[in-house]
């Protein structure tokens, strides 16, 4: 979901909203949001954990691009895509992984190769496969790994939730 400001009444967002991988979404007017958010508790209450999980997932970017090699970070960001998909592959060009995690485009296919030698993905140009998802997580170790926050299974959104 984006703007996240949207999910605690904030009139601007300052900043431009983009889809970073093809796919489908839906759009929704804020006033809309906000008045349907305002008659369902539980929907206010899934928005605010989406919001907490979005701020921890900021912070946890910004320590890990203090503290981590760039293969890492490219291995957490491919997990983080692929928690978004229903594939396991991402059609994604090694120019804009670069411009994502503020890396050179050459990193970036190095570091594609090194995730290739470990048998984790395969890639092409403007293609990323997952192989070994879990080999990938336990490379990725803490720079990925937030209990609650990351993987596949966030959000659960129960049905009952949006009648």
């Amino acid at each position: 979901m984006s703007p996240p400001a949207l999910t605690v009444d904030a009139e601007r967002f300052s900043f431009d909203v983009m889809m970073q991988i093809g796919g489908h979404g839906r759009r929704v007017e804020a006033g809309a949001l906000a008045c349907f958010r305002a008659d369902r508790p539980a929907i206010r209450r899934l928005l605010l954990h989406f919001l907490h999980t979005f701020v921890v997932q900021v912070a946890n970017a910004a320590l890990s691009n203090a503290v981590h090699k760039i293969d890492v970070r490219l291995a957490k960001w491919l997990l983080m895509c692929h928690d978004r998909l229903d594939s396991e592959v991402i059609e994604i060009t090694n120019e804009y992984m670069a411009t994502m995690l503020g890396v050179r485009r050459s990193g970036v296919t190095d570091d594609l190769h090194i995730l290739e030698g470990e048998h984790l993905i395969y890639s092409t140009p403007g293609l990323v496969i997952i192989r070994n998802r879990a080999s990938l997580e336990a490379f990725a170790a803490d720079a990925y790994d937030l209990p609650g926050i990351t993987g596949r299974g966030w959000p659960v959104i129960a049905p009952r939730l949006w009648h």
